[in-house]
């Protein structure tokens, strides 16, 4: 008899442990995968611009600077770290609803962060953009943290009287 783990409940019911431990596997690899092209594209130059950052010296007006900004890892983010709360999700036994917050929350605080190092900080009205963008992003960061913790210790609560009752009977069996 297959034994089931209670932490893996997802919308269609529990999974047996060897699904759940299969598919953290292959969310794992496809993570690292997606992250290998990344650093790649990275390596060869591509995925990388460049936004001016201001200048204070004399002869200010002679000079542009630029800061690079590697595109390609935010790209990266918006990939893997769906995949990442996909598994921890999984693993931490949080509803498909809390899930999907979190998901959602990521790619909210994943996009906001790259809009914040986009914008070209050569006068005051940029900076103000740049910090807004920056808190938002910080305040859905907070939001997957309160969700994870929350969330992911009320499913743990859930599932450990669950478990060893299931461990105790099992040895019982045995015997």
């Amino acid at each position: 008899m297959a034994a089931y783990l209670p932490s893996a409940e997802l919308s269609n019911g529990l999974y047996p442990s060897s699904d759940v431990s299969s598919l953290t596997r292959r969310l794992s690899g496809l993570v690292l995968t997606i992250a290998m092209v990344s650093y790649l594209v990275m390596a060869t130059g591509l995925g990388v611009t460049y936004v001016p950052i201001h200048y204070h010296g004399h002869e200010a007006s002679n000079y542009r600077f630029l800061r690079e900004l590697f595109y390609a890892r935010s790209i990266d983010w918006l990939f893997t770290t769906p995949l990442l709360l996909l598994s921890l999700a999984v693993l931490a036994g949080l509803s498909p609803y809390e899930t999907t917050l979190a998901i959602l929350a990521d790619v909210f605080m994943i996009v906001t962060g790259l809009f914040a190092s986009l914008v070209p900080a050569r006068w005051a009205p940029g900076e103000r953009a740049r910090w807004g963008f920056f808190t938002v992003s910080c305040v859905a960061f907070l939001w997957i943290w309160w969700i994870l913790i929350t969330n992911g210790f009320k499913g743990e609560l859930n599932v450990l009287p669950k478990a060893g009752r299931d461990a105790d009977s099992s040895r019982q069996g045995a015997t």
